[in-house]
């Protein structure tokens, strides 16, 4: 089921993706539309790195942490948040200006983020006024203090504290939050899942969280978060001009025509000719009459009556030196193994950023 999604979703991102990377190529860094551009492709990324932890997750696979700017995605989160709280909650965020980087996934970070101040908000209530307060600073642990918090080594933390001013909680409650569908909201009102989400993602990442809280005086949550020593934060954003180009010949299948006319406009953009097909017996009927014509095939995997592998044999049988790339937005519907030579050079997982893509098409090409 998770891979029938992911199928779908990633068709979406790619489109939105590829769509994005195109208008902002032709949109200058200081127009007023930049800043949403970018907002929208840093949105884009983060769905695609969240397909990416539903599939490792039913994969039961372990997470690459990297170094992460913890104040960049709470800024992101924010941003997301704002508008949808109730009109009577204020969100106040303070901290210093800069942060070392932390080690983790950023999109579990985010999803930490944001399930933390969800939950606080709704403790307000939706008919109350009242602060969510979101406080980032160093923590420097001694060896007793990293043994009481549950950590195994002392020193250099960074701390990242969500506070409310709701109703609080009693004992017996706090106790119990960790809980997986433990919940005292209303029905329909959460999942009770959020805050185990939360605890396990914490405790994966080798820290540690900490509530307090009392009737009628709010709720504290802290979180103690490992450093990224002696990293750099491998985040940048890619540079557009460093997409390689060629003038080739590529025939391009996908039977999804959003992500068919999107690839479409990026190829061309890159200077390639392109001859484009929703239908994969269309488009080996193409090759077939004239296969010394194409430079390069490049073929959605799931296809409604011809799998990319499958149009890969064709393609190889009557051109062996063919060139291929697979594009597929299943992680468990991948190609059959091929007892002989196969055309195909690379197999990349949807969403793909454009300069990826690109980078597999030259390198494809001058293979």
């Amino acid at each position: 089921m998770a891979g029938g999604i992911a199928h779908d979703f990633n068709n979406l991102l790619t489109t939105i993706l590829w769509s994005g990377r195109l208008i902002e190529q032709q949109t200058d860094a200081g127009h007023p539309i930049a800043r949403d551009l970018r907002r929208l492709l840093d949105a884009a990324d983060r769905g695609r790195s969240l397909v990416e932890q539903i599939l490792t997750f039913s994969r039961r696979r372990d997470h690459n942490l990297v170094p992460v700017d913890l104040g960049r995605i709470l800024s992101e989160s924010l941003d997301f948040l704002r508008p949808s709280l109730p009109k009577g909650v204020a969100l106040r965020e303070r901290g210093p200006a800069y942060l070392p980087p932390i080690l983790g996934d950023p999109t579990q970070i985010q999803q930490v983020i944001i399930n933390l101040c969800t939950n606080a908000a709704q403790a307000i209530g939706e008919n109350r006024t009242g602060t969510v307060e979101i406080a980032t600073d160093i923590a420097v642990l001694s060896a007793e203090d990293a043994q009481r918090r549950g950590l195994s080594t002392p020193g250099d933390y960074v701390r990242f504290v969500v506070r409310d001013d709701g109703a609080g909680m009693s004992p017996e409650v706090r106790e119990r939050i960790f809980d997986p569908f433990f919940t005292t909201k209303q029905l329909g009102i959460g999942t009770g899942l959020g805050l185990s989400v939360v605890h396990g993602i914490v405790r994966g990442h080798g820290g540690s969280i900490d509530v307090r809280s009392a009737p009628g005086e709010g709720a504290t949550f802290e979180i103690l978060w490992p450093m990224a020593t002696n990293t750099v934060d491998s985040k940048q954003a890619p540079t557009q001009d460093a997409s390689p180009s060629g003038s080739e010949h590529i025939l391009w299948i996908d039977d999804d025509a959003a992500v068919l006319e999107a690839g479409q406009e990026l190829l061309h953009r890159l200077g390639y000719r392109v001859t484009s097909s929703r239908d994969a017996q269309e488009a080996w009927s193409a090759f077939a009459a004239s296969p010394a014509d194409f430079d390069l095939v490049i073929s959605d995997q799931m296809m409604p009556k011809m799998r990319g592998d499958e149009l890969a044999e064709k393609i190889g049988s009557v051109r062996p030196d063919a060139r291929m790339i697979l594009l597929t937005g299943y992680f468990n519907i991948l190609p059959r193994r091929s007892d002989g030579p196969t055309p195909i050079r690379k197999i990349l997982m949807k969403p793909i950023d454009p300069a990826e893509l690109a980078a597999a098409i030259r390198a494809a090409l001058d293979d």
